[in-house]
C-alpha cells in the first residue's frame, strides 16, 4: 500500500515540473496539424485516383 501512495506522490511531483502550452501555441499547433491532414488527404486522393484509376478500369473492363 505504501508503494501505491509513493507512486502517486511521485506523479504529483513530476506534474509540477510540466510546462503547459499557452493558448496561442495550442491554436497554432492545431492549425498546423489540421492543414497537414488536409494536404495529406489531398495527396493520397491524388495518388489513389492517378495510380489506381487505370488499374481498376483495366480490371473491371
Amino acid at each position: 500500500m505504501k508503494t501505491f501512495f509513493n507512486y502517486f506522490s511521485s506523479v504529483k511531483l513530476e506534474m509540477k515540473k510540466v510546462t503547459w502550452s499557452g493558448k496561442q501555441e495550442l491554436i497554432g499547433s492545431t492549425v498546423i496539424v489540421f492543414v497537414f491532414a488536409i494536404i495529406l488527404g489531398i495527396f493520397l486522393w491524388f495518388l489513389d485516383d492517378t495510380l489506381l484509376g487505370p488499374v481498376t478500369g483495366w480490371i473491371y473492363n
